[in-house]
């Protein structure tokens, strides 16, 4: 662990994030490093990236760091934190070449991708979410979507069009998921 002296090479997009200062630490193949920002850095973003396995997932988090390649100090992804209904997931790194879409949801600064491709994206996993889990992160996931939908102030129409063919329709009947879009 050292304070971070290297300058980190990215594209325009990045290089505001690649310009805050942290703490560099290797990784155990010395390919890569990572950089982890001080908590007072870490910045919100709506996401939607593409898996190993190809599936499209979308989420909300939070940005703690980046990776570097060590021998060029090129960038080559984000140190994110999923959130997750009950709490915030550990951080996994996510490549560039993964990213299909970033949203900074405060400003909504698009940074690479589209609004409504983000927007679907999460929309889509947190029903998938509340469908598959067990009665805690069901409802967590509706939760989830609820604040998300009236935070991106989405209609229900539109969003009845995403998860039809989720066979998750009824989920916009449900009294949590209700509640949470009528306040």
């Amino acid at each position: 662990m050292q304070p971070s002296s290297t300058t980190i090479r990215s594209t325009r997009c990045f290089a505001r994030w690649a310009r805050i200062q942290g703490v560099d630490r290797e990784g155990a193949t010395g390919i890569r490093n990572a950089r982890e920002w001080p908590e007072h850095e870490h910045r919100s973003v709506d996401i939607k990236v593409r898996l190993r396995s190809g599936v499209q997932h979308g989420f909300s988090g939070i940005v703690v760091g980046l990776t570097y390649c060590q021998s060029d100090q090129r960038l080559s992804g984000l140190l994110l934190r999923e959130q997750e209904p009950c709490r915030v997931g550990p951080p996994e790194e996510i490549g560039l070449d993964q990213i299909i879409g970033l949203r900074d949801p405060v400003y909504q600064h698009l940074m690479c991708g589209s609004h409504g491709a983000i927007d679907r994206a999460i929309v889509c996993s947190l029903a998938r979410a509340a469908r598959d889990g067990a009665e805690r992160q069901r409802r967590g996931a509706l939760v989830l979507l609820g604040r998300f939908v009236t935070r991106r102030e989405l209609s229900l129409r539109r969003i009845r069009r995403w998860i039809e063919p989720l066979d998750v329709v009824e989920l916009l009947e449900d009294q949590v998921f209700q509640t949470i879009v009528a306040a």
